[in-house]
């Protein structure tokens, strides 16, 4: 299962960049090809979102679901989708009262028929989008 590691630093208290990462909504602003956010619960949420495959792109619904929480330091999740499992993480750390390391970690599998062909795509892009995301997230939390 391809993953991606990610570590980097927010020139913000762990509280605020606690509260961003937990706003589903705002986390898929940050995610590369996701269409939106559908709060269905406290732990559910549909994420649209469209996955390119080298010349090619499908969109897809993912049901992601909280699988732990420890506010303000440590999140995991799932998400499921027809052809995609995604399980992730996010790890904050105070440096300082003002700074925040974060570190986010994700990997991505794919299901049936898109399997054998997207693997390999998979694992060449995980990383670029582990570090937009990262780029994303630090903008945003730091901007407002």
């Amino acid at each position: 299962m391809p993953d991606a590691k990610k570590i980097f630093t927010v020139d913000a208290p762990i509280e605020k960049v606690w509260s961003f990462l937990r706003d589903m909504k705002q986390v898929g602003s940050c995610v590369p090809g996701c269409e939106g956010v559908c709060i269905v619960n406290e732990k559910d949420t549909d994420w649209k979102v469209t996955v390119n495959f080298g010349p090619f792109s499908k969109t897809i619904i993912m049901r992601a679901h909280t699988t732990f929480e420890a506010p303000p330091n440590k999140g995991e999740w799932t998400a499921t989708g027809n052809d995609l499992y995604t399980k992730g993480s996010v790890e904050l750390k105070k440096i300082s009262e003002h700074k925040t390391e974060v570190t986010y970690w994700s990997s991505v599998s794919a299901n049936g028929i898109l399997a054998k062909l997207a693997e390999p795509i998979i694992r060449l892009k995980i990383s670029a989008d582990a570090a937009e995301f990262a780029e994303c997230v630090k903008k945003r939390v730091e901007e407002v």
